[in-house]
């Protein structure tokens, strides 16, 4: 009896034992895998616009990328086209422009190089931004370009130069003026070997009347003219697809040259975007031509900024590219002029969206370093490697495209059919609406702290996987 006993009482000391010691490891492989979990880092991009300006001494690059890096920023956005002028020594400008590099401007032989080859040094992602709609050459400059190429400037119905922002454009319709832009971009990847590269090659919906596109339309049209009225339903469709089709051309020439290199799309509110500019960005989105997405959600009011971020997600994108996206969250008038509690909003905005990166302008760095210094104070992992879903092309064209109705958002949603789009394209939309900004309580400091951790805890899962 005694002896059972004993083995009795033996045998639960070494159950306990056991016990314990599965309990001590597991607390110990607890503690690991907590510790492992705080030492990951997300992937996101905290992206800075520098002015075309940086490159014009190698003194604003070195002083503007210290800064930049002393912020927590990964990735910075830079034009290298100003005017009818590239930041870089172009063989394509002096074959094909005749146009020769500017020594005058810079005071390096190759300020694009010189940056790129700084930014690498602090571990800056650099995207090459061709913006051939909004950096516009002016009237007022004498352009070289339509001096020796006059038929490259987009026409308008009265058979005028078709302005943007009181600027002549090129007329990206034009096979001549996509080759043009095709050889200057892929010269650009070939020698530079940038991060990522953002490109616009929208064009005012006023243009599109000079002959050789007039006579395209004719031939693929049963010798029908374009309409009079330049934002008819079809006349948009049908210029809008020649653009669509030459960005996806781009994309598969700049991927065959470097299939690592991230491009980026910068898509306006939709369906306006088709109605003023002639872009289908969700075409392009949707069909996986595109790596980075940066709205331009340009409102100053927070309301419409939380109603447009919400139409984007729920309307305009498939779920699997919401981890693409990186609002682009300059003001709608291009100036930086928002309050700091407005900027902490929207980004709030993001945060909550599960958006976790955004694109700001470098005189925002400049203004509200210390809110910058503390949101991104804790270090992250840029998105190298993109993971996205594709879409088959062939099924997209009879896909419908989702968009609000006249309703609040979300209450409805339909296909944007020809009388929808003419109601959109017909509402009256002031160039700079005059709005002030919520009066909403800001951030305080406790929450500024609260915008980022928040992001750590909900996205480490997703901590080491690529965007």
């Amino acid at each position: 009896m005694f002896r059972q006993f004993t083995y009795y009482t033996f045998g639960v000391l070494g159950f306990l034992m056991m016990i314990f010691i599965i309990d001590a490891c597991s607390k110990q492989t607890l503690k690991a895998s907590l510790q492992r979990l705080r030492n990951r880092k997300m992937t996101a991009v905290r992206g800075v616009h520098l002015p075309h300006h940086t490159l014009e001494t190698t003194e604003k690059t070195t002083k503007t990328l210290n800064f930049c890096q002393e912020l927590g920023i990964n990735a910075v956005f830079i034009p290298v086209w100003d005017k009818g002028e590239v930041a870089f020594p172009s063989q394509v400008m002096k074959n094909v422009a005749n146009i020769p590099f500017n020594t005058k401007r810079y005071d390096h032989a190759d300020p694009l190089h010189f940056f790129i080859q700084e930014a690498d040094k602090r571990k800056l992602k650099v995207f090459i931004v061709f913006d051939f709609e909004l950096d516009a050459l002016h009237q007022k400059n004498t352009n070289l370009i339509f001096q020796n190429h006059p038929d490259r400037i987009a026409i308008n119905a009265q058979n005028k130069p078709a302005l943007r922002f009181g600027s002549k454009q090129l007329n990206t319709l034009n096979f001549d003026v996509q080759d043009f832009m095709t050889n200057l971009i892929l010269e650009t990847v070939k020698f530079y070997k940038p991060h990522g590269i953002r490109i616009n090659t929208g064009l005012t919906a006023q243009a599109g009347y000079d002959i050789t596109t007039i006579k395209r339309y004719q031939a693929e049209n049963h010798g029908k003219k374009p309409p009079v009225y330049p934002q008819d339903f079809q006349w948009v469709e049908w210029r809008t697809k020649i653009l669509t089709d030459y960005t996806e051309s781009l994309y598969r020439q700049i991927k065959k040259m470097s299939p690592k290199i991230m491009i980026g799309v910068m898509p306006n509110e939709y369906p306006k975007c088709k109605a003023d500019n002639l872009r289908d960005w969700i075409h392009q989105v949707r069909g996986g031509f595109a790596d980075l997405i940066s709205p331009r959600l340009y409102r100053e009011n927070l309301n419409l900024y939380r109603e447009n971020l919400d139409n984007l997600i729920k309307f305009q994108v498939d779920k699997s590219h919401i981890k693409l996206i990186f609002p682009d969250i300059l003001p709608e008038n291009g100036i930086a002029d928002l309050p700091e509690a407005t900027i902490k909003e929207m980004i709030a905005e993001h945060r909550e969206r599960k958006i976790y990166g955004e694109i700001v302008p470098l005189e925002w760095l400049q203004k509200y370093k210390e809110f910058f210094q503390t949101l991104y104070r804790k270090p992250v992992i840029f998105p190298h490697e993109v993971a996205r879903k594709k879409w088959n092309l062939e099924n997209l064209v009879t896909k419908k495209v989702k968009i609000p109705t006249q309703a609040a958002a979300g209450v409805a949603d339909t296909e944007l059919n020809e009388e929808e789009f003419t109601e959109t394209i017909e509402e009256e939309i002031p160039e700079k609406e005059e709005l002030t900004p919520d009066d909403e309580t800001p951030i305080n400091s406790t929450e500024d702290e609260t915008i980022e951790e928040s992001i750590e805890d909900e996205n480490l899962d997703e901590s080491d996987s690529e965007i």
